[in-house]
């Protein structure tokens, strides 16, 4: 096995981290780098050689150009650093990598688990919705999270409200779903890494599947705005309680505009909003409860 480091804008994360674990890529990790930028490492197999990744590299990085951001850059031979250091993705919220402190008590610590890239929240879309949370999540609020993934979006909801594995929290406190299988043991992995796993309830399937299951608190949907404009569509908003908000991410600024009026169309206000680059986040409310 070879050592290779890629240095990459956070939106490429999780498609490159994808790419190398295509051509047998294992033990990938993620650092902090300069420019705001984040180091993946990983090993790859000694059959894949440099002239190899760089052409399954090529059409990411055409893809990187046309939205302005910086092609991977692949570095051989650089193992991982043997003092790990934390990755900020909010004020209060870090990804740990295990085995480190989390600091100060008011932290919140996400462990980084050796060898995964996926759903790490280092995204800057992720990253709205965890600063959303850190802002405006009630002590007491039950959680969805739609469209789950990792399940990084309700466990971190869980920790914000102070539960952990020496304070566990109630059954059914957060509920996460996606229409990806793979996305349910994975959002229990995450929970169970955290501590949490008590209150987090998962379910496969969308809108049609959560009914019966009651009203929210605070609801996270970080997709992508034809999916969020269809759910608004559908109903969505049903299952906010009418005290509750929603964030909305995944948006580019470039669809702000029609995903501003899919908001009004169903009967909601924005209550606030939070930008990263391109990226946008709405947290929005029903209209009768607006201030």
């Amino acid at each position: 096995m070879r050592h290779v480091c890629l240095q990459l804008d956070a939106e490429l994360v999780e498609p490159c981290a994808e790419l190398l674990v295509g051509v047998g890529a294992l033990d990938l990790r993620l650092q902090p780098a300069v420019d705001h930028q984040l180091s993946l490492y990983c090993q790859l197999p000694a059959s894949v050689e440099p002239a190899e990744l760089d052409e399954r590299l090529w059409p990411l990085a055409m893809i990187a150009r046309a939205c302005g951001l910086n092609p991977a850059r692949p570095t051989w031979d650089r193992p991982y650093p043997f003092d790990p250091k934390p990755i900020r993705l909010t004020p209060r919220i870090w990804l740990q990598p295990r085995g480190q402190p989390c600091g100060p008590a008011e932290i919140i610590g996400l462990r980084l688990r050796p060898g995964a890239a996926f759903g790490s929240g280092v995204h800057p879309s992720t990253r709205l919705c965890l600063r959303m949370a850190e802002e405006f999540l009630p002590r007491e609020a039950r959680l969805l999270d739609v469209g789950c993934g990792s399940g990084i979006l309700a466990v971190t909801g869980l920790l914000l409200q102070g539960f952990s594995d020496r304070a566990p929290p109630p059954a059914n406190r957060a509920l996460a779903c996606d229409v990806d299988p793979a996305a349910l043991p994975a959002s229990l992995e995450c929970a169970r890494e955290h501590g949490v796993d008590a209150g987090l309830q998962v379910k496969l399937g969308s809108l049609a599947e959560l009914a019966g299951d009651g009203v929210f608190d605070f609801v996270f949907v970080n997709i992508v705005p034809v999916v969020i404009a269809s759910l608004l569509e559908q109903g969505l908003q049903a299952l906010m309680a009418p005290s509750g908000r929603m964030v909305l991410a995944g948006i580019l600024q470039e669809a702000e505009a029609g995903m501003r009026d899919s908001i009004a169309a169903a009967g909601l206000g924005i209550d606030q909003t939070r930008s990263a680059g391109d990226w946008r986040a709405f947290l929005v409310q029903h209209l009768d409860k607006e201030s």
